[in-house]
């Protein structure tokens, strides 16, 4: 009986591994760090995992913990209730729609797609939230956070390859 408890316990951490690495992710973006205007252009690196389980392992994260992770992330940076929530929908989305083209791929081809679909989203971010503010934003510190986000996604994207072969394989 103690095996088998401990073997459910195992499988129940494993499948929550996918929203836990996520919501690390989501609080590393909403760290306050002490560089003047960087709360400009932090990207949401939530969209980094969201992405890679889209592609690999979509069972184990699926629509409504998405949703949970788009509204933790508007309550931690202050973003209208809803505004995350939809970015990640259409991340994820898009990533569930490509994913037979993706999974297997070369990680130049993975990352290739996660540059383009990164690129849709902050781009349909600015115009939201251009609409919300009733005025064309400006659009430099959009094109810093792409530029960090697709820049950071190697480090992220090999860790969670990694965590995913030796945790849920």
């Amino acid at each position: 009986m103690n095996d088998v408890f401990w073997q459910k316990i195992t499988v129940s951490a494993k499948s929550l591994l996918p929203f836990i690495l996520t919501l690390i992710t989501i609080f590393l973006s909403a760290l306050p760090l002490r560089i003047p205007d960087f709360i400009h252009v932090s990207p949401a690196f939530g969209l980094i995992p969201i992405y890679h389980w889209a592609i690999y392992r979509s069972n184990l994260l699926p629509f409504y913990s998405i949703f949970l992770l788009g509204l933790l992330q508007d309550l931690l940076i202050g973003a209208p209730l809803g505004f995350y929530t939809l970015i990640f929908l259409t991340m994820y989305g898009m990533s569930l729609a490509q994913r037979r083209f993706f999974a297997g791929k070369a990680f130049n081809v993975y990352w290739l797609g996660f540059s383009v679909a990164a690129l849709v989203i902050i781009i349909l971010g600015w115009g939201l939230a251009s609409i919300w503010t009733e005025t064309f934003l400006d659009f430099d510190s959009n094109l810093v956070q792409y530029a960090v986000l697709v820049g950071i996604f190697p480090m992220i994207a090999s860790l969670l390859l990694r965590l995913q072969q030796k945790f849920l394989q």
